[in-house]
């Protein structure tokens, strides 16, 4: 699997989380298409420095990728909420 291609699946199952998150803490947030896409724009944000990381860990096992891809994720959006 090449670099860009597990950087895309780490960012995309990492943004997915994070939009879960946000969909569970306030459901309202996707009423709008609007907010939907802010929401997603957001989440891919956060994901992509975690994503990047867990594409250069873990190059042969996509289910492991994601998963710490994920933990990664879980971990930054820990440290943003404790600022």
């Amino acid at each position: 699997m090449r670099y860009l291609t597990r950087l895309a699946r780490a960012a995309s199952g990492s943004a997915l989380i994070v939009a879960l998150y946000a969909a569970a803490a306030e459901p309202r947030l996707f009423a709008s298409l609007d907010a939907a896409a802010w929401v997603l724009a957001g989440s891919l944000g956060i994901a992509v420095i975690p994503g990047a990381v867990a594409a250069a860990l873990v190059r042969r096992h996509p289910a492991a990728l994601l998963l710490v891809a994920q933990v990664l994720t879980i971990a930054v959006v820990a440290v943003i909420w404790n600022r």
